[in-house]
Formats: C-alpha cells, structure tokens, sequence
C-alpha cells in the first residue's frame, strides 16, 4: 500500500462530504477522492441487492484508481460492512463500528435514540450493539433529500423530531444529518449528541497512524468530486450550500 494513494470516501449523495470535512481537518496532506452516487440517491429506499450492486461498482472503481483506504461515509451502505470486507481486500471503514464504540465509552448513560434511514434502522446494526441500554430509534423519512436540496428549516423536520423521545444519547444515524446538527440539537438539548462522520475520521487517522500510512508530503492535499449525476449541478449544491470555503482546486466530474 503506498502511502501516497488518495484516500476514498463515498455516499448516495452530499451527506458523505460531512465525513469528508472531519478527515482533511484531521489529515489535511491526504489527497481524497469524493464518489457521490447521486444517480441512484437514496440509498435509504433501496432494497439490498440494489444497494450492494451499485457499492460493489463504486468500491471496483476506487480499486483500479490505487485508493489506500475507503470510507463508506453512509450509514445505510454501513450496514452491509461484513458482506463487504469478504469482498475485498482494501481497508474498508464503516460509520457504524466507531460510533458505537464511542457510545460505549460515554458514562452515565440509560437512553439512547437512533434517528436514521428505515434501511439502517432496520438492520437493528446499532441496536444489537447497545442492547444494554433503552433503546429508541425514529426513521427520518426525507431528512437526506431536504439536506440535498438545502432545505434546511422545512417543517417537516420539525414535525418529525417532535415525535421523537428524549434520551440521553442521540445518534445522526446518517451522515446527511450532519447538516442539521444545530437544529437537532435545539430539540435535544440536554442530550449527547454522537456524529457518526466525526468517529469515523477519527478511527482512519488511528489506522494511519498505526500503520505509518500518513502521506508526508507538505503541502495541503487535493480533493477530487466524482458524481454519478450531473457534475455541474452537483458543483454548485457542493460550493452554495454546504462547503462554501472547500479550496475548488477540485472539479467535479462524472465516472
């Protein structure tokens, strides 16, 4: 493994550049390449032979361009992480794994709410894991597509995170939730909130670190976007509503 090779992190869509900030603020010399697949966006409402073909073609792809790692920055996709790492040989990193071992670690807990995609709520993935706890979990139906849209204040996630119960724990069981994070936080203010796209970055750089695999160039690293759906479109949602100080020494184009 050359430790110069780009790093690879993907989703269904925009909410995997949250995953994507954490890393480059902890590895700001790695070069990245984004896949964002927005052609079959959202994974949420796949079914999972649908899912793992269009991961499979994705994960294909980052193993003929030489990535040194990749980081499946979608909970949904996260899901499937064990059918995955018999698949293939490249270091894989799933969301869901460091996430619930930092839960693990937080003292003083009883509670714990899940909000997710009906795919990942229904892999009882986190569930399993945190069966000593009182458990909750909401399906937060259209949260990732207003994310996409940078509707950010529609009612209807209010309305949603209403219904929710209050619990000492509350997991962004999507990386798009990333975005919502403060509104969120408004309706759980006393809770712990646990951002699956920060542990993740956390657990690469820990690998990289273990393994002496940090690219030692000096200087900043590059960022490259790959969409599966219009490269124009997606350039313009990237700069406007999310990441308006990325340096677009990157392009976004389409595979």
């Amino acid at each position: 493994m050359n430790r110069k090779n780009p790093i690879a992190v993907f989703d269904s869509g925009i909410g995997g550049l949250s995953t994507l900030l954490h890393l480059q603020e902890l590895l700001p010399y790695e070069d990245f390449i984004y896949y964002a697949d927005e052609k079959h966006f959202p994974y949420g409402e796949k079914t999972n032979e649908e899912i793992l073909s269009y991961v499979n073609q994705i994960i294909n792809y980052f193993q003929e361009v030489e990535v040194k790692l990749v980081v499946i920055a979608c909970n949904t996709v996260s899901t499937f992480i064990d059918q995955l790492q018999v698949r293939y040989d490249i270091p894989l990193f799933d969301v869901i794994s460091p996430t619930i071992n930092h839960i693990l670690k937080i003292k003083d807990i009883k509670s714990i709410l899940l909000l997710g995609t009906e795919v990942t709520v229904k892999s009882k993935n986190y569930e399993r894991n945190l069966s000593d706890y009182q458990f909750n979990s909401c399906v937060c139906y259209d949260f990732a597509r207003l994310v996409e849209t940078g509707d950010l204040n529609n009612p209807i996630i209010d309305k949603t995170l209403l219904a929710c119960p209050k619990s000492d724990v509350v997991i962004l069981g999507c990386t798009h939730y990333s975005f919502l994070k403060d509104k969120i936080k408004s309706y759980f203010n006393e809770s712990v909130i646990v951002d699956s796209s920060k542990e993740v970055a956390i657990n690469v750089w820990n690998f990289l670190h273990t393994n002496n695999l940090f690219n030692n160039q000096n200087i900043d690293g590059m960022i490259r976007l790959i969409t599966s759906g219009n490269p124009e479109k997606f350039a313009l949602k990237v700069k406007k509503v999310l990441i308006p100080n990325f340096d677009l020494k990157m392009k976004a184009d389409a595979l």
